[in-house]
């Protein structure tokens, strides 16, 4: 099983911000959909489909 690490698209240099690239991250400690959907062509290269 291989596990895809998205982490460095939370946090950097120890921050993790509520708001990146003007997109929520987080709300009632979950992440938000369109944090998510913003994670779609970063996790496309990470499963080696684009």
């Amino acid at each position: 099983m291989e596990i895809v690490d998205l982490s460095r698209l939370f946090c950097r240099d120890g921050l993790c911000p509520a708001v990146i690239g003007n997109v929520l991250v987080y709300r009632d400690n979950h992440m938000t959909n369109t944090f998510a959907k913003s994670l779609g062509p970063d996790l496309a290269v990470a499963l080696r489909l684009g």
